[in-house]
């Protein structure tokens, strides 16, 4: 600092020059300075403060995320388990496993009920639905509008000796459920139907408000939720059906079905009783055609069996040529108008009886060589089960045939006999029809289609 008497340079903190010994005064702070200062003083509190309220947050939630983490395991409790599933009722939930103490309780205070711990567990079947009902809430969130709902139950155990323990809070975010819908026939969004009905067939849960097209047929639901209605089917193409299902406390499902029927000059349609299944070498088809028409069979029938009468009924033998699945096809011709043709498709294996009788027995060399020729050959098939797995509803079965032990002869087996699904290890008699080749295990391996099983006699 500079004397103002002798103008010597001084140190910034003294009071007098050192020089002439003059007092010393300090150059006064402008407002500007204070104000600077003072806004330097006032970030720094505000950065402080932000920086100190999330170190809080994240030590707050982290301590809290470590105690539900490690609360079961210091406690010598497993943690529950969550997960979504399908209730037997049919409604989409939730199942909740408490684990513990055979004799213990677990009382959810949000539930008003306490469930007691039986073989070391408590499962707890919750529908998503509850979660959207007065039952739950006086003030319930609008099912259709609402996007989730945030579910926190608190878990209290009561253990036999009297101790009462809370713990941990359970978090759930249930999404708003979809009115349960399942299509039976068709199974899909779409089918082509030669007839002037068609049997619509669906399940709901019971309970539930339904709609097909503008009619309400809530009053065919019966009591195992299975609606069954009859639907008119024009030959003019799309014949579009919409089927809406409320089901309380779920959003409302819609489905669109096209029943599609070809165009038709001339009327030709079969009856709803021709079989789609037989076990006999011929089937008899019926129904009815315009009386003016000329009918004429294009697939194997009986020669003499076509009866016309005068009102348009109609009806033949069609013969069975393959074991599966057998398509007949018959139209009406009249003069000016384009012929109206019709395939009906019929399922067809033999009797067990005579299935076997035709069977070949097992020449696991000479089939691998000539399955290609042998498509449709019937073969008696002594082997184990090694492998079975599903894929797009179709079970495949591995059978080896080998008799020598270390040799292995696979046989690739589409199962579409009456037994479910073959254990693995046992030996088993089938009688299956050759339908081509399939690589299991690095081998290319014959592929029969299996029509009938049974276990094995010892």
């Amino acid at each position: 600092m500079k004397c103002a008497a002798c103008g010597h340079e001084n140190r910034r903190s003294a009071k007098v020059c050192a020089k002439c010994g003059a007092g010393l005064k300090s150059a006064p702070r402008t407002p500007g300075m204070a104000v600077a200062h003072g806004l330097i003083w006032a970030a720094a509190i505000c950065i402080s403060v932000t920086v100190a309220s999330l170190l809080f947050y994240r030590v707050y939630y982290w301590v809290a995320a470590w105690q539900m983490e490690n609360y079961y395991q210091r406690n010598g409790v497993l943690e529950p388990s969550v997960e979504e599933t399908v209730l037997d009722s049919g409604l989409v939930g939730h199942s909740i496993a408490f684990f513990g103490e055979d004799g213990d309780h677990i009382f959810i205070q949000e539930l008003r009920k306490s469930y007691q711990i039986s073989g070391g567990l408590v499962r707890l079947d919750i529908p998503d639905s509850y979660w959207f009902s007065s039952q739950f809430s006086s003030n319930p969130q609008d099912v259709e509008t609402a996007e989730s709902a945030i579910v926190t139950l608190t878990p209290i155990l009561y253990t036999e000796k009297g101790d009462q323990r809370a713990l941990p809070l359970l978090t759930m975010e249930i999404e708003p459920p979809q009115s349960p819908l399942t299509m039976i026939t068709p199974e899909g969004d779409f089918e082509q139907v030669n007839t002037s009905t068609y049997l619509l067939s669906f399940q709901v849960v019971p309970g539930s408000t339904v709609l097909v097209g503008n009619d309400d047929v809530t009053d065919v639901v019966n009591f195992e939720g299975l609606v069954e209605v009859n639907i008119e089917v024009y030959p003019q193409g799309d014949n579009p059906v919409s089927i809406l299902v409320s089901t309380p406390n779920h959003k409302q499902t819609r489905m669109d079905v096209n029943l599609y029927r070809p165009y038709q000059d001339i009327n030709l349609e079969p009856s709803l009783t021709v079989p789609k299944t037989t076990n006999l070498k011929t089937v008899k088809i019926t129904g009815k055609v315009d009386p003016t028409a000329f009918l004429s069979v294009d697939t194997p029938y009986e020669e003499g069996s076509i009866i016309l009468d005068d009102d348009g009924s109609f009806s033949f033998n069609a013969i069975m040529q393959t074991i599966g699945n057998n398509t007949v096809t018959f139209r009406a011709s009249q003069e000016g108008k384009t012929d109206s043709v019709v395939s009906v498709v019929v399922y067809y294996v033999p009797s067990l009886n005579t299935y076997s009788r035709s069977a070949w027995a097992m020449d696991y060399p000479a089939l691998s060589q000539y399955y290609e020729i042998w498509n449709g050959r019937v073969f008696r098939c002594d082997g184990v089960i090694v492998d079975v797995w599903v894929e797009d509803e179709e079970q495949t079965m591995i059978m080896d045939v080998s008799e020598e032990e270390g040799q292995h002869q696979y046989l690739v087996l589409t199962n579409l006999s009456s037994i479910g699904t073959p254990e693995i290890g046992s030996k088993y008699t089938a009688w299956a029809d050759v339908s081509g080749h399939e690589f299991y295990a690095d081998k290319d391996c014959p592929k029969l289609i299996c029509r009938y099983m049974s276990l094995a006699s010892s």
